[in-house]
């Protein structure tokens, strides 16, 4: 198969081991490195994904007026000399994540304004809940065709009682950090209990916010006057990369411990995989001799119930399972586009609406296919693994999105890959 820029060449492999440790969550940090702007003193990340999301936040950080120096995944934020909320830079454009800079911009400048939001072509992902939020907050908050914009009063936020329509993970992200600086408490009700919430609780914390309540969706924020306190903190291994590696071991068969996961964090995916967490449940161990034969119903939801990120990837595993499931996706309404490449593979994955009916199959063939978000890619990365000859999955840019380095951690465990990147 010949070798084209951007792109990975995956060959079959019918077993995987070894013990692997893994990179910091993008989910989580994302949000921390947000949450930094309202912090006048220094922050230090450790275990950093070198990730392009968080590349491309650490430009926006810079746009803020922070002082970002990144090497040897430890992050170091200076933001006591930050200034500006106005972003007008295309790096916005590039990620969702970028939304979240609108609660501690209001929160410590009074103002802010950007492009609108990127993001991987996965559904629609509106922040009306961001907005709405924000303005119920004393903020004056809007959005049009040219981005979100929105001011403060020289009162600056003020604290509230807000339910949310659903428990969007952003918009309790925004809710939290734009809380986190407003004068009085405020309650958020119907509020997500991701583990991404409980890290950027903790880092709150750390800087004296005085939060409860974030595992049991009604979360109380008790602000400080003011941050300006140097910090650290540790970036917890990333759960969906876990799921991924799980989910490739499932397929390929092995004996794989990854030594550095909280185990709480992906219960539904170690439970469906019939993996086991080690005595301390930082870690968990799959061991595996037959191909894990799947003959279910799954559904996407809110934590802890499974995760979307994990959907696409749980497809590829499901088609060659040799039984019949349905994935019913509840969380982004088009999320099914890693089917449709899956099926170029050999695989027989029908859709109608939220539910995938996938009849599974022994084996893939090979063949090129194109990656159009981050998880379908590494969905058709892992599938690869499954089929009787070479993948070329293209557009890879996607996967470099969320995974360091995808393809050096399966060929730590014995796969074979090869990547050839943009220069």
């Amino acid at each position: 198969m010949q070798s084209e820029k951007n792109a990975m060449v995956v060959y079959p492999c019918s077993r995987l081991a070894g013990e692997i440790s893994l990179q910091g969550a993008k989910n989580s940090v994302l949000p921390i490195m947000a949450a930094a702007v309202a912090n006048r003193g220094v922050t230090v990340l450790y275990n950093c994904p070198e990730i392009a999301d968080v590349y491309t936040m650490a430009a926006l950080l810079r746009e803020c007026g922070c002082v970002v120096d990144f090497k040897n995944h430890v992050m170091t934020i200076d933001a006591k000399n930050a200034d500006n909320g106005l972003l007008h830079s295309s790096d916005s454009t590039r990620m969702r994540a970028s939304i979240l800079l609108m609660g501690s911009c209001l929160g410590r400048f009074g103002q802010f304004s950007m492009p609108s939001p990127g993001g991987c072509a996965i559904g629609k992902r509106p922040v009306n809940f961001h907005v709405d939020a924000m303005n119920s907050l004393g903020a004056s908050v809007c959005e049009n065709e040219d981005g979100v914009s929105g001011n403060v009063s020289k009162g600056g936020l003020i604290g509230g009682r807000i339910t949310l329509p659903f428990p969007s993970v952003g918009a309790t992200q925004n809710v939290l950090l734009a809380a986190s600086c407003a004068s009085g408490g405020t309650e958020l009700m119907n509020a997500s209990k991701e583990p991404e919430i409980w890290d950027l609780c903790d880092y709150l914390r750390m800087l004296g916010a005085d939060i409860q309540g974030e595992r049991t969706g009604h979360i109380r924020i008790v602000p400080k006057s003011s941050y300006e306190k140097d910090v650290s903190f540790v970036v917890p291994a990333d759960r969906i990369v876990a799921g991924t590696i799980l989910t490739a071991v499932a397929g390929t068969t092995g004996n794989v411990y990854i030594n550095n996961i909280d185990c709480d964090r992906i219960e539904c995916v170690i439970s469906l995989l019939k993996a086991r967490t080690d005595s301390s449940g930082r870690g968990v161990i799959l061991n595996i001799d037959r191909r894990a034969e799947l003959d279910c119903v799954i559904s996407t939801g809110p934590f802890p119930e499974f995760p979307t990120d994990m959907q696409s990837i749980f497809l590829a595993l499901m088609a060659v399972s040799g039984g019949f499931c349905i994935m019913e996706e509840n969380i982004f309404d088009t999320r099914f586009n890693a089917a449709y490449e899956l099926n170029r593979l050999g695989a027989d994955i029908r859709t109608e609406g939220k539910l995938a009916y996938i009849y599974g199959r022994r084996k893939l063939h090979g063949g090129t296919v194109t990656a159009g978000d981050l998880r379908g890619g590494a969905a058709l990365v892992v599938a690869g693994l499954f089929a009787d000859e070479s993948v070329m999955v293209r557009q890879c840019h996607y996967i470099h999105r969320g995974y360091e380095n995808l393809a050096g951690d399966l060929c730590r465990l014995g796969a074979v890959i090869t990547e050839n990147k943009e220069e």
